[in-house]
C-alpha cells in the first residue's frame, strides 16, 4: 500500500501571502532515484514522469489506475480481475499464476510481483516515479515496458499527522489517516485507508448491486539512525481488498451464448447486469521489508529485503447472463522473497559506478481453479455440465547481477554503459481433472538466461538544457500456462525481448517553464499473448512473432506564481504486429459459419450469440490495450480569501481509439475525462473542505473487455461521481 497525505499548507503567516508567491515562481524540482542515486528529475538522461505526494493530492490522483490521466505513455487497463499497466504499448497480457507484469511496481525499492495487487490506493506517498522504456540494467528482467517506483514518506521525530474523510455518490466513504512521531534517533509512522461504497452496477433481475468496494489497508514504517553512517528501515503492511467490479459483466452488444436460450436475461443498458451467481473478488496481502543504508567515504551500500504473501479468491459468471452456463472460481496465491544489495560510488571524479545483486523466489498457484460449463446448441438447448479442475503450482528462482557506469568525457558530455545478467529457473506442476475422470499430474521445468545492456549519451551545454540518446534492452521471463491440460501443452512461452532506441530533450528555458520531449522506436519480439480455450474456457498463452512500436511524448509545466500551476502532456504512438501468423482469436458465431471451425473468415449468417475460435494471421493489426493518442491538461490555482484560501483544480484527459483483441474486432472509442475540485481553507490552520467530481462529462467507456467462446464481456468504468471531503493536517 502506498498512499497520499492531504495537501500541506503553504506556510504563510496568518492573514498574509507568502512573499515567494510573487518573487520566487518556478516549476517545482523533484529529486528522483531512477538511477539509484538522488538526482534532479531534469538532470536524469531518461524519460521519467514524477510527482510528489502533495502534487498528486492537488491533482486528485488517489490510486495507481488514475496515473493514466497524468502520465503520457502510461495506460492502466484491466483484464477481468487483473490490473495491467502498459507503457509505450508494452504490457502484460496474461493473468495466470506465476505471471508477472512487464511494468513492475516497486514500493520503497521492493519488487511487487503479484499483478492483482497493482490496484493501489494512495495515502502516504513521498513521490512516484514512472520510468519509461526497458529498464533491464537497474530495474529487473521484467521491466520491458518500464517501471513504477513508489517511495513512501519518511517518519519524523517531530509529531505530525493528517486525517481526511470523503463522502460521495453511491454512498462512497473514504477515510485516510497518517501519523508519525519519534524520539532521539528513532521515528515511526502509521498510515491507513478505508474505502467502501454500495456499487454502481445493478442486476436487472435480482436488483442486487455489483462493483461494490470494501477495502482497508494499513502500513507502518520505523526508521532508526543507528550511527552517523548507518540507517535501518523496517516496514510492515496489510491489505484487505473486496472489489467485484472486474467480474460485474454484461455482454457487449448482447453477444453471449446464453442469448440462444429462450427466456434468458442479460444486462443490455449501461451499468446493468444479470448474473447467475454473485461475483466476488477478495484480495489479502501482507508484506514485511527491511532496508539498511551504509554511507562510507566513497560509496553508499544499500540492502533491501522484502517478504510478501498474497491470496486472491474469485467467482465470475463467464456468460454474463441469468442462465447457468459457464462460471469459474478459484483462489490464487503467491508467496515470495525479494533481496537486493547494491553499491553506488560517490565522489568528484569523472567515473561513477553502480553495481548490485538481486535474488527473487516465488511460489504461486491456484487451489483449485474450477471451470463449470454447459454447451448450448444453435437451437438453444443446454447440454450436460462439464467440470474442469486445475491445481497448478509454479516456482520461480531468479538471480541477477548488474553494473552501470557513467564517465564524464567533458564537463558537458557523459557516457553511461550498463548491463544486467539474469539466470532464472521456473518449474510447473499441475493436477488436471476433467469431470469425474482420473487426475492427470503433469510437470515441466525451464531455464532462462539473458544479458540486457543499455547505453546513454548525454550532452548538457548548460544547466537548463539536457539532451540525451539512449539504447536499452528488456527481458520478460518465460511463463507456464497454469491451465494446461496435458504434458505436451505444458511448455513455457518464450521470454519477451525488447530493444528500444530513444532520444529526448529536457529543457527549462525559463524558471517558470519546463518542456520535456522524447521520441522512441521499439523492436518487440516474442510477445506473450493470451486467449481463451474454446472448450475449457481457460486462458491459454502463446507467443506472437514480433511487433514494431514508435512514437513520442511531450510534457509541459508552467508555474508563473506559486499559486498557479499549469501542466499538459501528450503521447502519440504507432504499434502493429509485424509477425503473428497463428493468433488464437474469437469470431461471432452465425447461422452460416464456414465449415472448418478454425477458418479465419466471418460467418455470413445472422449472429446467434457466442463466439467460435479461429487461428488468424494478425500481422499488420494494431497492438492491444494501447490508445494511439492520449493528451492531458490540468490547472491548480489558489486565491487568498481573508485569512484562508480557495483552491481550484481541474484536469482533462483524452484517450484515443484502442483495441481489446489482436483481431481488432473489439474497439474502444475515444473518450474524454474531466475531473475537478473546489476547496476552501477557512484560516491559517490545515483544515480544508473540498467539493470534488470525477468523470464530470459522464463518459461511457470500458474498464475491461474480454472475449471468449462463451461471450464478449464488458465492464464499464464508473459514471459521473461527486462528493465532499474534509481534511486536516499534513
Amino acid at each position: 500500500m502506498a498512499q497520499v497525505p492531504p495537501a500541506p499548507t503553504d506556510g504563510a503567516a496568518p492573514g498574509q501571502v507568502a512573499s515567494a508567491e510573487l518573487t520566487d515562481p518556478g516549476v517545482e524540482d523533484i529529486v528522483v532515484t531512477a538511477q539509484r542515486r538522488e538526482e534532479r528529475l531534469q538532470d536524469v538522461p531518461v524519460a521519467i514522469t514524477a510527482f510528489t505526494g502533495s502534487q498528486l493530492t492537488r491533482l486528485g490522483i488517489d490510486g495507481s489506475k488514475q496515473l493514466t490521466q497524468v502520465v503520457p505513455g502510461l495506460n492502466f487497463t484491466q483484464s477481468v480481475f487483473s490490473p495491467q499497466p502498459t507503457i509505450r504499448g508494452i504490457g502484460t497480457r496474461g493473468t495466470s499464476a506465476g505471471e508477472e507484469s512487464a511494468v513492475p511496481i516497486y514500493i520503497d525499492g521492493v519488487y511487487q510481483s503479484f499483478i492483482p495487487a497493482a490496484d493501489l490506493q494512495f495515502n502516504n506517498v513521498d513521490r512516484i516515479e514512472v520510468l519509461k522504456g526497458p529498464q533491464g540494467a537497474l530495474f529487473g528482467r521484467n521491466s520491458t515496458g518500464g517501471a513504477i517506483s513508489i517511495v513512501t514518506r519518511q517518519p519524523t521525530v517531530e509529531p505530525t499527522g493528517a486525517l481526511s474523510l470523503s463522502y460521495g455518490r453511491f454512498d462512497e466513504v473514504i477515510a485516510k489517516g497518517y501519523g508519525a512521531a519519534g524520539s532521539g534517533n528513532v521515528a515511526g509512522d502509521i498510515a491507513f485507508v478505508a474505502h467502501r461504497d454500495d456499487g454502481y452496477i445493478r442486476d436487472v433481475v435480482s436488483g442486487a448491486r455489483y462493483a461494490k468496494l470494501d477495502d482497508f489497508a494499513v502500513r507502518s514504517k520505523i526508521v532508526a539512525k543507528v550511527t552517523e553512517n548507518l540507517e535501518l528501515r523496517f516496514a510492515v503492511g496489510h491489505v484487505e481488498n473486496n472489489d467485484s467490479t472486474g467480474e460485474a459483466y454484461r455482454p457487449l452488444d448482447g453477444n453471449t451464448i446464453a442469448r440462444r436460450v429462450p427466456g434468458t436475461i442479460y444486462g443490455a443498458a449501461p451499468y446493468t447486469a444479470a448474473l447467475s451467481i454473485d461475483p466476488y473478488n477478495t484480495l489479502r496481502q501482507t508484506s514485511v521489508s527491511g532496508t539498511a543504508i551504509l554511507t562510507l567515504a566513497g560509496a553508499t551500500i544499500t540492502s533491501v529485503t522484502g517478504w510478501q504473501t498474497n491470496h486472491l479468491e474469485i467467482a465470475a459468471d463467464s456468460d454474463a447472463s441469468s442462465a447457468s452456463i459457464a462460471t469459474l472460481t478459484y483462489p490464487q496465491y503467491s508467496r515470495n522473497v525479494y533481496h537486493e544489495t547494491y553499491v553506488a560510488t560517490r565522489g568528484g571524479g569523472p567515473l561513477s559506478l553502480i553495481g548490485g545483486f538481486v535474488y527473487f523466489h516465488d511460489v504461486s498457484g491456484q487451489n483449485p481453479f474450477v471451470i463449470l460449463s454447459r454447451p448450448v446448441s444453435t437451437a438453444g438447448v443446454i447440454g450436460a455440465l462439464s467440470t474442469s479442475t486445475f491445481v497448478p503450482r509454479m516456482t520461480a528462482d531468479s538471480y541477477a547481477g548488474y553494473l552501470q557506469g557513467t564517465y564524464k568525457v567533458t564537463r558537458a558530455l557523459s557516457l553511461t554503459l550498463g548491463g544486467r545478467y539474469t539466470n532464472e529457473t521456473k518449474q510447473a506442476a499441475i493436477d488436471v481433472q476433467i469431470n469425474a475422470g482420473p487426475v492427470n499430474a503433469i510437470a515441466n521445468r525451464a531455464n532462462f538466461q539473458k544479458f540486457t545492456p543499455s547505453a546513454i549519451l548525454q550532452f548538457r551545454p548548460n544547466e537548463r538544457l539536457n539532451l540525451y540518446a539512449k539504447y536499452g534492452e528488456g527481458f520478460k521471463s518465460g511463463v507456464f500456462n497454469s491451465a494446461s491440460a496435458s504434458q505436451a501443452a505444458l511448455q513455457a512461452v518464450k521470454p519477451e525481448n525488447v530493444k528500444q532506441y530513444e532520444a529526448g530533450i529536457k529543457a527549462d528555458p525559463l524558471p517558470w517553464l519546463r518542456i520535456d520531449i522524447a521520441g522512441y522506436y521499439t523492436d518487440y519480439r516474442n510477445l506473450q499473448s493470451n486467449a481463451r480455450d474454446p472448450v475449457t474456457l481457460a486462458t491459454i498463452l502463446q507467443n506472437a512473432g514480433s511487433a514494431r512500436i514508435y512514437g513520442g511524448e511531450a510534457e509541459l509545466s508552467i508555474r508563473p506564481t506559486r499559486r498557479l500551476n499549469l501542466r499538459a502532456g501528450m503521447s502519440a504512438l504507432h504499434g502493429t504486429y509485424r509477425d503473428f501468423p497463428n493468433a488464437v482469436v474469437t469470431i461471432p458465431t452465425t447461422t452460416a459459419d464456414p465449415a472448418v471451425a478454425t477458418t479465419c473468415v466471418a460467418g455470413t449468417g445472422t449472429p446467434i450469440g457466442g463466439n467460435r475460435s479461429a487461428v488468424c494471421d494478425v500481422g499488420g493489426r494494431n497492438i492491444i490495450r494501447t490508445p494511439f493518442v492520449t493528451a492531458d491538461a490540468g490547472i491548480d490555482y489558489s486565491v487568498p480569501v481573508g485569512r484562508g484560501e480557495v483552491g481550484f483544480v481541474g484536469n482533462l484527459y483524452y484517450s484515443g481509439r484502442s483495441y481489446w483483441d489482436t483481431l481488432n474486432r473489439l474497439r474502444e472509442a475515444p473518450y474524454v475525462l474531466a475531473n475537478g475540485e473546489i476547496s476552501f481553507r477557512p484560516g491559517p490552520s490545515s483544515l480544508r473542505i473540498a467539493i470534488w467530481g470525477e468523470n464530470l462529462l459522464d463518459e461511457t467507456y470500458s474498464l475491461t473487455t474480454v472475449s471468449s467462446a462463451t461471450a464478449d464481456t464488458q465492464v464499464l468504468a464508473r459514471p459521473r461521481t461527486f462528493g465532499i471531503r474534509l481534511s486536516y493536517g499534513r
